[in-house]
């Protein structure tokens, strides 16, 4: 069976839609905050450990952020934005 390109489309948008909501990411208020939350830490010039907590918390990956040791936790807030697809 041949799926058109439309099909295919509403299949894939479903899928992230699933895939958002496993996830435990929220539309709306935590989407914006994503944004605020990375251009803190941009700006910032010293890594804040609050904010690089709630960007990890957004992306879901807040046992990593934990388990972070040392300079460890660059990767995990850095893996956290590229989840998130934002730049800091």
């Amino acid at each position: 069976m041949e799926i058109h390109k439309k099909q295919l489309l509403m299949l894939c948008q479903k899928v992230y839609t699933i895939f958002v909501g496993y996830c435990g990411f929220q539309k709306g208020a935590d989407m914006e905050e994503k944004y605020e939350v990375a251009e803190n830490i941009r700006t910032a010039g010293l890594w804040n450990e609050a904010d690089c907590r709630r960007l990890c918390e957004l992306a879901g990956l807040e046992e990593e952020w934990e388990d972070a040791c040392g300079e460890e936790f660059e990767a995990v807030v850095y893996k956290a934005a590229k989840i998130l697809e934002v730049e800091i």
